[in-house]
């Protein structure tokens, strides 16, 4: 059991229903809220780590937070020194971009991308690779949190060199279920899973199937070696069966 108190940590309680703190030995940790995100957190990083992304590990365990046990999860601080953070959505701010509910995906995306290139000289195909790697893998574990501000960008301000964070904070996935539910149940809420950045349609949200698809095959390719989705047993049971049907699915759509 982890105690949590000011003599170990530091920094906010977090924002909207997850309380989330800096540790002072520099990890983050989060705790449970209704969502239960620790268990979609670490089966998420199992996940994609057999696709082969890079991705922040996160552990899940107990802590003791004023004076009532809770379950969370924590993950290393991935700055490295000099580094900062840069989320997709401040490079908006003081753009000439115009995005409203009128803006297609693919518009939406192009702008997404020509803004890290002109900022990083990143090239095109490399940007674009990067987030549609993880458009694929929301879309595997049905994430409904990647805003514009889940994907970074990171700058070493000694060096001025850039490179893209790993993938973080995946809690609202897994359509908020660590239980297996019943078929009724789950169709009912995959109708209701809606996507983030660039579409509320997950299929939409995809920006080219054609290229998902080729993107999902590497990911099963990767998985397969590694024993597969279904055998891995670091993954919670109803996130592997998701994980691998909403993989099925899209490689025979």
């Amino acid at each position: 059991m982890i105690p949590l108190n000011s003599a170990n940590m530091f920094g906010s309680e977090g924002s909207g229903n997850q309380k989330k703190f800096w540790t002072k030995d520099n990890k983050l940790v989060k705790l449970n809220s209704k969502y239960r995100e620790a268990d979609k957190e670490v089966s998420a990083y199992e996940l994609g780590t057999m696709f082969g992304l890079d991705m922040v590990r996160y552990e899940k365990k107990e802590y003791m937070f004023r004076s009532q046990k809770c379950i969370g999860c924590e993950c290393e601080n991935y700055l490295q020194p000099f580094e900062v953070s840069i989320p997709f959505s401040e490079l908006f701010s003081g753009s000439e971009a115009v995005i409203n509910f009128n803006t297609k995906a693919s518009e939406f995306f192009d702008i997404t991308v020509g803004l890290i290139c002109n900022l990083t000289h990143f090239t095109k195909e490399s940007v674009r690779k990067y987030i549609m790697q993880i458009l694929v893998f929301d879309y595997i574990i049905c994430n409904e949190d990647r805003h514009l501000s889940n994907f970074e960008i990171i700058k070493n301000e000694k060096t001025g060199a850039y490179r893209f964070a790993p993938i973080y904070d995946n809690g609202l996935s897994f359509l908020k279920s660590n239980a297996v539910l019943t078929q009724a149940e789950l169709q009912k809420r995959l109708k209701k899973y809606k996507s983030m950045p660039f579409s509320r349609n997950p299929k939409t949200n995809l920006i080219d199937l054609k290229e998902a698809r080729k993107i999902a095959s590497e990911y099963k390719t990767n998985a397969d070696i590694k024993g597969g989705i279904l055998n891995n047993s670091n993954i919670a049971e109803f996130h592997r069966r998701l994980a691998n049907r909403r993989l099925d699915e899209l490689l025979n759509k």
